[in-house]
């Protein structure tokens, strides 16, 4: 084959040093060893400003640059190379989106260093790519917020989910919530408002403490677990009577 029996070393570098391809080689923890007059340009670095710094020093610091470094930690024998999309900063400017190839050297044994191809999008189709990105990171947000939201569901109980329930109606539905409210104060006061209010946030859930006055002494007692369930027992029967 040509690139066997012809394709000498001067061959191949002057191709890569020359060609409109932007290349880059770096080490496998992402030191910059040398980029070819194409990337140069586009990146608005020299070659010297290049060498001095780290390709993730160029990148956006998002969870594509860590898929980056992820996918590039992986490389082996069985793998060599990958390509994903990504932001480069060019000096001075603003991050542009691009495709990334990267290539491990040599293919087998240990990584001497990785050979990386860099494509820019064109300027309508990063536009368009980086609205779909914002997009995705907006509907992802809403799945975990939904996903966070059926997880607390689950962990409740029934009458903490009808609870939430009947909240969600009365922020909805505040005339009819009001209308309902009365009718509530009308059946029984004060348990079932602290209740609903206590459910829906509006008043603190702190503790009621109970104190019984001896009406011989005058002195004030904190009442026992027994009195506080009979009292309760009372209050549901007195409540049953109306």
């Amino acid at each position: 084959m040509w690139i066997e029996k012809c394709a000498t070393e001067d061959i191949l570098r002057t191709w890569i040093k020359h060609c409109p391809a932007q290349k880059l080689v770096s080490t496998l923890d992402g030191k910059i060893l040398w980029a070819n007059a194409a990337f140069c340009e586009w990146s608005q670095y020299t070659l010297g400003e290049l060498t001095q710094q780290t390709w993730m020093g160029i990148s956006v610091p998002d969870k594509n640059l860590e898929a980056d470094i992820s996918e590039m930690q992986s490389l082996d024998a069985y793998r060599p190379c990958y390509v994903i999309k990504k932001q480069y900063i060019p000096k001075g400017s603003k991050p542009e989106w691009g495709i990334l190839t990267v290539m491990r050297y040599p293919l087998s044994g240990e990584i001497q260093c990785c050979l990386c191809t860099w494509e820019p999008l064109k300027n309508g189709t990063a536009t368009a790519f980086a609205l779909a990105m914002e997009k995705f990171d907006e509907i992802n947000k809403r799945l975990e917020i939904m996903a966070a939201d059926i997880q607390i569901k689950k962990s409740q109980s029934v009458s903490e989910r009808l609870w939430d329930t009947v909240g969600e109606w009365a922020m909805q539905n505040p005339k009819m919530a009001i209308v309902l409210l009365l009718i509530l104060l009308a059946l029984n006061p004060a348990p079932i408002i602290i209740t609903w209010f206590t459910r829906m946030g509006w008043l603190p859930a702190t503790p009621v403490q109970i104190e019984v006055r001896d009406q011989q002494t005058g002195q004030t007692i904190p009442a026992s677990e027994e009195l506080i369930n009979a009292l309760q027992r009372e209050s549901d029967v007195v409540s049953m009577r109306r």
